[in-house]
C-alpha cells in the first residue's frame, strides 16, 4: 500500500480561511443592507408627500368650489377631510381604510375695497392609518382664495 506523500497539497479550504471570507463578507454586507433599508425608508416617504400634494389640490379645488360666505361660515373651526392611500375621499375618520387626513385651517383676510376679502387656507395633510389622530404630518400647504378665483398658491413641504 502507498501513503501520500506528506508534502503534497490537499484540495480544499481550511477552517481558517472560510472563517475569513465568512467575516469580510459581513463586514461588506451588513451595510449594504443598512443602505436599502434606507431607501426603503425614503421611498416611503416620497410616496407620502406625492399623495400630500394629490390631495392637497383635491382639498384646494373643493374649498375654491365653495361659496364666499360658505368659508367664511367655515372660518370658525378646521375642518377635517378623510383620505384613503390612493388619494380617494371618505366620509369619515372612522370610515374602512381612512390614512390620510386633511386639516384645513381658515383666516379672514380683510383688504380695501373693491377688491374682495381673501381666505387664507392652512392645509395640513397627516398620515393617520385606521382613522388614528395621532399620525406624523406629512405636509402643510399655504393658499389663499378669492372667489371665484385664486389669488396665490404657495407650497410648503414639512
Amino acid at each position: 500500500m502507498i501513503k501520500p506523500s506528506l508534502t503534497k497539497k490537499t484540495r480544499g479550504f481550511t477552517l481558517v480561511e472560510v472563517c475569513i471570507a465568512m467575516a469580510i463578507m459581513t463586514v461588506t454586507l451588513v451595510p449594504l443592507m443598512g443602505l436599502m433599508a434606507n431607501g426603503l425608508v425614503q421611498v416611503g416617504s416620497n410616496l407620502d408627500h406625492n399623495q400630500a400634494v394629490n390631495i392637497c389640490q383635491q382639498v384646494f379645488i373643493a374649498q375654491q368650489q365653495q361659496s364666499f360666505s360658505q368659508l367664511v361660515a367655515n372660518s370658525a373651526t378646521p375642518a377635517s377631510f378623510y383620505f384613503t392611500a390612493e388619494g380617494d375621499s371618505l366620509p369619515s375618520a372612522s370610515s374602512p381604510g381612512v390614512v390620510y387626513t386633511a386639516t384645513v385651517t381658515y383666516s379672514i383676510t380683510p383688504v380695501k375695497s373693491p377688491t374682495p376679502p381673501l381666505v387664507g387656507l392652512k392645509i395640513q395633510i397627516q398620515k393617520t392609518p385606521g382613522g388614528v389622530t395621532t399620525g406624523p404630518l406629512v405636509a402643510t400647504f399655504l393658499g389663499s382664495v378669492s372667489c371665484p378665483d385664486i389669488s396665490g398658491f404657495n407650497a410648503k413641504t414639512d
